[in-house]
Protein backbone atom coordinates (compact mmCIF):
# COMPACT_ATOMS: atom_id res chain seq x y z
CA UNK A 1 0.00 0.00 0.00
CA UNK A 2 1.27 3.52 -0.81
CA UNK A 3 1.65 6.04 1.94
CA UNK A 4 0.16 9.47 1.49
CA UNK A 5 2.58 12.22 2.43
CA UNK A 6 1.44 15.77 2.93
CA UNK A 7 3.80 18.63 2.41
CA UNK A 8 3.09 22.13 3.54
CA UNK A 9 3.09 24.64 0.70
CA UNK A 10 3.42 28.35 1.33
CA UNK A 11 0.31 30.36 0.58
CA UNK A 12 0.64 32.43 -2.60
CA UNK A 13 0.99 36.11 -1.80
CA UNK A 14 -1.81 38.37 -2.99
CA UNK A 15 -0.99 41.03 -5.59
CA UNK A 16 -1.17 43.83 -3.00
CA UNK A 17 1.38 42.22 -0.71
CA UNK A 18 4.86 43.55 -1.10
CA UNK A 19 7.90 43.16 1.12
CA UNK A 20 6.96 46.43 2.82
CA UNK A 21 3.22 45.79 3.17
CA UNK A 22 2.89 42.34 4.69
CA UNK A 23 0.13 42.30 7.32
CA UNK A 24 1.43 41.40 10.76
CA UNK A 25 -1.83 40.32 12.38
CA UNK A 26 -5.37 39.25 11.54
CA UNK A 27 -6.74 42.79 11.87
CA UNK A 28 -4.29 44.17 9.30
CA UNK A 29 -4.87 41.22 7.01
CA UNK A 30 -8.65 41.68 7.16
CA UNK A 31 -8.44 45.45 6.62
CA UNK A 32 -6.13 45.03 3.62
CA UNK A 33 -8.32 42.29 2.18
CA UNK A 34 -11.40 44.52 2.49
CA UNK A 35 -9.68 47.49 0.87
CA UNK A 36 -8.26 45.43 -2.00
CA UNK A 37 -11.60 43.77 -2.70
CA UNK A 38 -13.56 47.00 -2.72
CA UNK A 39 -10.99 49.17 -4.53
CA UNK A 40 -11.15 46.67 -7.39
CA UNK A 41 -14.78 47.76 -7.65
CA UNK A 42 -14.64 51.48 -6.71
CA UNK A 43 -11.10 52.42 -7.69
CA UNK A 44 -7.90 53.06 -5.75
CA UNK A 45 -8.77 56.69 -5.00
CA UNK A 46 -11.38 55.42 -2.50
CA UNK A 47 -8.89 53.49 -0.32
CA UNK A 48 -8.76 56.16 2.41
CA UNK A 49 -12.56 56.39 2.51
CA UNK A 50 -12.81 52.59 2.78
CA UNK A 51 -10.22 52.50 5.56
CA UNK A 52 -12.25 55.06 7.52
CA UNK A 53 -15.45 53.00 7.10
CA UNK A 54 -13.68 49.85 8.29
CA UNK A 55 -12.10 51.58 11.29
CA UNK A 56 -15.43 53.23 12.22
CA UNK A 57 -17.09 49.82 12.20
CA UNK A 58 -14.30 48.41 14.36
CA UNK A 59 -14.75 51.28 16.84
CA UNK A 60 -18.50 50.64 17.03
CA UNK A 61 -18.14 46.96 17.96
CA UNK A 62 -19.08 45.93 21.49
CA UNK A 63 -15.86 43.97 21.85
CA UNK A 64 -12.76 43.73 19.71
CA UNK A 65 -11.77 40.29 18.40
CA UNK A 66 -8.53 38.84 19.75
CA UNK A 67 -5.34 39.17 17.68
CA UNK A 68 -5.65 35.69 16.16
CA UNK A 69 -9.44 35.48 16.17
CA UNK A 70 -11.24 34.55 12.95
CA UNK A 71 -13.93 37.10 13.91
CA UNK A 72 -12.11 39.97 12.20
CA UNK A 73 -14.17 39.24 9.08
CA UNK A 74 -17.18 40.54 11.02
CA UNK A 75 -15.69 44.04 10.85
CA UNK A 76 -15.41 43.74 7.06
CA UNK A 77 -18.95 42.42 6.87
CA UNK A 78 -20.29 45.40 8.83
CA UNK A 79 -18.18 47.80 6.75
CA UNK A 80 -19.52 46.21 3.56
CA UNK A 81 -23.10 46.67 4.75
CA UNK A 82 -22.39 50.29 5.63
CA UNK A 83 -20.76 50.87 2.24
CA UNK A 84 -23.73 49.27 0.44
CA UNK A 85 -26.15 51.54 2.32
CA UNK A 86 -24.03 54.56 1.41
CA UNK A 87 -23.94 53.60 -2.28
CA UNK A 88 -27.70 52.95 -2.40
CA UNK A 89 -28.39 56.33 -0.78
CA UNK A 90 -26.01 57.99 -3.22
CA UNK A 91 -27.70 56.29 -6.17
CA UNK A 92 -31.18 57.40 -5.00
CA UNK A 93 -29.98 60.92 -4.38
CA UNK A 94 -28.68 61.33 -7.94
CA UNK A 95 -31.16 59.11 -9.79
CA UNK A 96 -33.26 60.83 -12.39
Amino acid sequence: MHELQLTQVAEPRPAWASAKAVPVNMAEFELQSFIVAVTDFLGPEKAKFLTEIWLDELASMDRMPGPTSPDWHLVSLAASARLATYLIDLHHRYAF
